[in-house]
């Protein structure tokens, strides 16, 4: 069993030690948050001990740490948990910027660190489902269109929309869980064009509103939009190829809804498959956490470094 510490209890501090909690492979010892009420609060709750940064670091029997606070402590975090040889999992994105992300990359490959960024949506239903599809007869992938968000109400005037503690705005919030998807689908991905716009929440110094496109060696043309005021959240994402095309639907904030949408030439009509209403699919977070452990045994990690620092690169323009 693998000794865990979650540091951070926001909102995916707590989804995270939930997961944690319910998997028999990692065992949490202890928790930390800046907001010491919180953190005492749950301590008895859970019967977990608050440790502060300084006695995790020191204890030998925790060899895996959790990192969920906001971007602009991760760089900090990496470094002091990757010097004491933590295995680390850290939240995405990887940090505020490319800048950054290269100092991260650098030192985990030179230092060999064990290292994964959090990427719960590669797990969702539908896109594994999508990923055995693609393997069939669809021919090669054309172009892909795809776009993520929400309204924006829940992050209204947290850390996610001021730029000193975020980095940036939508896109390095949600923006990037569609990069990371595309790249399960296409290779060596490089940004053409970004352009962004702070359209609705004027209070904020960082952007609701952005679209990337991209493109690679094989004339792929991709075409992401992301967004803090899009009432039908949360994503959906066409991959149109030689041979047909597959729709992943997830805009489960507006309809409930995670499903898969398929046409091949030869069909009369698209076949489809909903995973909203599959109660035995267990969350992505649990498969996501699964995935980890095997990553551990094998030292093959992904999202790893280097995938991070190029997501970053694409975003940070």
């Amino acid at each position: 069993m693998i000794k865990v510490a979650v540091i951070g209890l926001g909102s995916f501090g707590k989804k995270r030690l939930n997961a944690l909690i319910k998997n028999k492979k990692f065992s949490v010892v202890a928790i930390n948050d800046i907001d010491r009420k919180l953190a005492y609060s749950l301590e008895s709750v859970l019967n977990i001990k608050y440790k502060s940064i300084e006695n995790i670091l020191l204890d030998k029997n925790i060899s895996c740490v959790f990192i969920c606070v906001p971007n602009s402590l991760h760089k900090n975090y990496i470094f002091k948990f990757g010097n004491k040889n933590k295995i680390i999992f850290c939240e995405k994105p990887l940090c505020k910027n490319a800048w950054e992300a290269k100092k991260i990359y650098n030192f985990i490959s030179k230092n060999k660190i064990r290292f994964q960024l959090g990427s719960n949506h590669r797990y969702f239903p539908s896109i594994l489902y999508a990923q055995k599809l693609i393997k069939k007869s669809f021919g090669k992938i054309l172009s892909i269109t795809g776009r993520i968000g929400h309204n924006g109400e829940r992050i209204n005037k947290s850390w996610f929309m001021k730029k000193k503690f975020s980095g940036g705005g939508t896109f390095l919030d949600n923006g990037c869980h569609l990069i990371d998807i595309v790249t399960l689908f296409v290779s060596d991905i490089k940004k053409k064009f970004f352009i962004g716009v702070n359209s609705y929440w004027k209070h904020t110094n960082v952007n609701d509103n952005e679209i990337c496109v991209l493109s690679n060696k094989n004339k792929v043309l991709i075409s992401l939009l992301s967004s803090w005021r899009l009432h039908a959240g949360y994503f959906f994402l066409e991959i149109n190829c030689e041979n047909g095309f597959i729709n992943i639907d997830g805009r489960i904030d507006a309809i409930n809804n995670d499903k898969v949408i398929w046409k091949l030439k030869n069909y009369k009509k698209p076949k489809s498959i909903n995973f909203s209403i599959n109660k035995f699919s267990k969350l992505s977070y649990d498969l996501e956490l699964d995935q980890f452990y095997n990553n551990i045994k094998l030292n093959k990690f992904s999202p790893n470094a280097k995938e991070a620092f190029k997501i970053m690169q694409i975003i940070d323009n």
